[in-house]
């Protein structure tokens, strides 16, 4: 395929993606209201009207269409393409199944680490991650390591999604990304996928934008988790894309996730309790608004992580340089914050 072949390929990845998931997240939004299916505030809501939520049913019914156009494009990277449909799958459908009925944290993480051992046995030998330049880790080894990845990758971007539009605007942001450098480098495949969870984001943006008329609810959070995460392993072992420079990318969610979490666990919280305490939960009380810091996240997604991503990836001997200056100055800037700190109770209003 010629290099203008690739461009096409990724602008109708997002336009297409983006046109058929606002059409259909409309459908599930009528869908939510008629069946009652609404996220209700609670004192550790961001949010204080009951809103629909499961749109994430229409990120997932894109995302399994460009799958199919994927495998057309690459036949011999079904094994990928049928790690990301089935995992994704899976995880979509418990979190459909908890914003229905709350399941248990013991189920779900059970479910999230089964699906995340199943994608690598899928991939086998196929993983290559240079995880330090020069050094390429044997698959082997990598499997453990990169299970906990895939189960925390999920996890995270559940927790991330917390406010109007900041879960859509990092797929938005890093699909994007990872769109262009796997473009760039010849890979439709990759390429086709990226976009389309770029551009199936920016559609249920339409709906979710602050102020949100929809949410993605957990089928859509533990779905994009899932799959952003595999998508920068696929994208790696292929040479499509850096691994540090994808995880560039996504600094803004893994770094208050994660962080967030040590902190709480050093102060002896129980960390499998929903809290209000992210870096992103705070700046929201802090202006009120949840424009403002979607918007903020989204601009320096593109003015900064975005272009650094694209750089590392271009110099993957200093890939690792950038990362490290990112995720310190966040977390510097994070704990300033106060992230992971107590929060008073009450929905914000």
């Amino acid at each position: 395929m010629t290099p203008e072949g690739h461009v096409i390929v990724t602008l109708v990845g997002v336009v297409g993606s983006a046109a058929a998931t606002s059409a259909l997240t409309g459908v599930v939004r009528a869908y939510a209201l008629r069946e009652g299916l609404k996220d209700i505030p609670n004192d550790r809501s961001s949010h204080a009207q009951p809103t629909p939520r499961g749109g994430g049913l229409a990120i997932a019914a894109a995302l399994f269409v460009a799958s199919g156009g994927a495998l057309v494009l690459d036949p011999w990277a079904w094994r990928w393409v049928l790690a990301l449909v089935v995992g994704g799958g899976v995880n979509a459908a418990v979190g459909w199944m908890d914003d229905r009925r709350s399941l248990s944290v013991r189920f779900r993480l059970c479910s999230q680490f089964a699906v995340a051992a199943f994608a690598l046995v899928l991939v086998g030998t196929r993983i290559h991650l240079n995880v330090l330049p020069g050094v390429v880790l044997p698959p082997l080894l990598l499997f453990p390591f990169v299970a906990l990845y895939l189960t925390w990758m999920t996890n995270l971007y559940n927790f991330m999604d917390g406010v109007d539009g900041i879960a859509g605007a990092q797929a938005t942001t890093v699909g994007l990304t990872l769109a262009i450098g796997a473009a760039a480098e010849g890979n439709a495949a990759v390429a086709l996928i990226s976009a389309a969870v770029a551009g199936s984001a920016l559609g249920f943006l339409t709906h979710n934008w602050p102020p949100a008329r929809i949410f993605m609810g957990d089928v859509g959070s533990a779905l994009l988790g899932f799959v952003l995460g595999a998508l920068g392993l696929w994208a790696s072992s292929v040479g499509a894309f850096e691994f540090p420079a994808f995880l560039i990318a996504m600094s803004v969610f893994i770094v208050d996730a994660t962080l967030t979490l040590v902190i709480r666990a050093i102060r002896r919280e129980k960390v499998t309790q929903a809290h209000r305490s992210h870096a992103y939960q705070v700046l929201v009380r802090r202006t009120g608004s949840h424009r403002t810091v979607t918007v903020a996240v989204l601009a320096f997604n593109l003015g900064i992580l975005t272009l650094a991503a694209l750089w590392a990836d271009l110099n993957p001997a200093l890939a690792w340089v950038p990362l490290v200056v990112i995720w310190g100055a966040l977390a510097a800037g994070f704990v300033a914050i106060g992230a992971g700190r107590p929060v008073p109770a009450g929905a914000l209003k």
